[in-house]
């Protein structure tokens, strides 16, 4: 997995943070539309992500979408949706160079876990590299059945997911005790 260079030092977040007073950017993980995903660390090194929403260029209806998917993150429980954390926001300022000040932009910050698998986007780029044409049968069949729990559990929910693809896919590492691969279906 492929990772951009490192940011300049940037203060740690304050309390405006919660429990992840503290934490640090340490570079861009991603960017979209609307915004941007930052990889944060603390000193003893948990990983956490702040996704980032700009909220000044929105329209009214497109920041009460950004807060309402906030609200619904927050009351999602499955082993397979990436959890939320916390959030909080931040103002433009003229004043210092921190990232959580929004220098220039009112922001919508979502603390969430870190997956440290990537995107399912970025395992197929890294099968082609290699020269192979696709993953194995078996670990397709697990991201099926995970996304599929997954999209279950929304449904069940009353939430429709708008924007599937490989790139909104998070992977997480799973470190498998010794003798143990094979040994448990999904």
């Amino acid at each position: 997995m492929q990772h951009a260079p490192t940011m300049p030092k940037e203060p740690p977040l304050g309390e405006e943070g919660g429990i992840f007073a503290g934490f640090v950017p340490l570079f861009e993980l991603g960017r979209g539309s609307y915004g941007a995903v930052y990889l944060l660390q603390n000193s003893e090194g948990l990983k956490a992500v702040d996704k980032r929403v700009k909220l000044d260029n929105l329209t009214e209806k497109e920041k009460k979408c950004a807060i309402q998917e906030m609200e619904l993150l927050r009351q999602l429980e499955h082993p397979h949706i990436t959890r939320y954390r916390h959030s909080f926001h931040s103002f433009p300022c003229v004043v210092g160079p921190g990232l959580w000040s929004g220098r220039h932009h009112e922001l919508l910050h979502l603390i969430m876990d870190y997956c440290d698998g990537g995107t399912v986007e970025d395992a197929i780029r890294d099968l082609r590299q290699e020269g192979r044409s696709r993953a194995e049968p078996d670990t397709v069949r697990r991201w099926m059945c995970q996304c599929t729990c997954a999209l279950a559990y929304l449904h069940g929910q009353k939430i429709l997911h708008r924007d599937i693809k490989p790139a909104n896919i998070m992977l997480v590492e799973v470190e498998m005790p010794a003798g143990a691969a094979g040994a448990a279906g999904d």
